[in-house]
């Protein structure tokens, strides 16, 4: 343990922006003994090792405090998954607060009818904003698709006996809700649908607005847990990496692969 250690220190001294203060160390060090070889009177001598030492101990400092701000940085920029990720419950209200007051909303979703019939009065609020001018984006898997029976089976653990009957009389609600959705909001809400089975589900808020700030929303998917109970992650432009990559990687791009309902 003790050899682990000193390799430690030995390569911390050794990092390219420490090896100055470590040469000045040494250095005024050799010159603080070196009076006492030289034939000087003492006064001089103990004056000139004083403050050579002095000298020495304060880039030592210099070097500690370095150290210790380069470990308080690290430990602020590895923050726990706690940090992250966050009950759904826990965001519901900022999550409403966002989309009543969203002048531009993308949903991508599985069949998007939670999420209506839970934010119905903000998803509202949204598009009867600036008179009526604001408009959403809403992207969900393709009722056709297969693997709608793998998101029922699994949903809450009362879905377990799956049968072929669930499995139409899912399609058929999917079906139903995205015709109502077009028929009563196609002037406001553009809608498609896809044939991918996303690990996510994501809610964009202002995505190009430069008035207020865009801000993603992502719900992971669970197996037989609470809605209220999945993790959500929260993204914002300060993280422009994994903004970009929700944004334009995942949304945009499975906009431009799916097909109009």
């Amino acid at each position: 343990m003790k050899r682990d250690k000193m390799k430690i220190s030995w390569r911390f001294f050794m990092e390219p922006g420490n090896i100055p203060y470590l040469i000045t160390i040494l250095i005024a060090l050799a010159v603080a003994v070196l009076p006492f070889f030289l034939k000087e009177d003492i006064e001089i001598k103990i004056l000139m090792s004083a403050v050579l030492l002095v000298l020495s101990a304060i880039t030592g400092s210099l070097l500690f405090l370095q150290n210790v701000l380069k470990r308080f940085e690290n430990r602020l920029d590895d923050p726990t998954i706690g940090e992250v990720l966050q009950p759904f419950h826990e965001l519901e209200g900022e999550i409403r607060s966002s989309i009543k007051n969203a002048d531009e909303i993308w949903l991508l979703s599985r069949t998007g009818q939670g999420w209506w019939n839970n934010f119905n009065n903000e998803f509202m609020g949204s598009l009867n904003r600036n008179n009526g001018r604001n408009k959403a984006k809403f992207l969900f898997l393709d009722p056709n698709n297969g693997a709608l029976e793998m998101i029922v089976k699994s949903g809450l653990p009362q879905w377990n006996k799956f049968t072929y009957d669930h499995k139409n009389l899912w399609a058929n609600n999917s079906k139903t809700f995205l015709d109502h959705l077009k028929k009563e909001y196609g002037d406001k809400i553009d809608l498609k649908v896809i044939d991918h089975l996303f690990a996510w589900t994501l809610i964009i808020i202002n995505p190009h607005s430069k008035t207020q700030t865009p801000i993603i929303y992502g719900e992971l998917a669970t197996y037989h847990a609470s809605p209220m109970n999945r993790p959500v992650f929260k993204v914002t432009l300060q993280d422009a990496k994994y903004f970009n990559l929700f944004k334009k990687d995942e949304f945009e791009r499975m906009w431009g692969n799916a097909r109009e309902w």
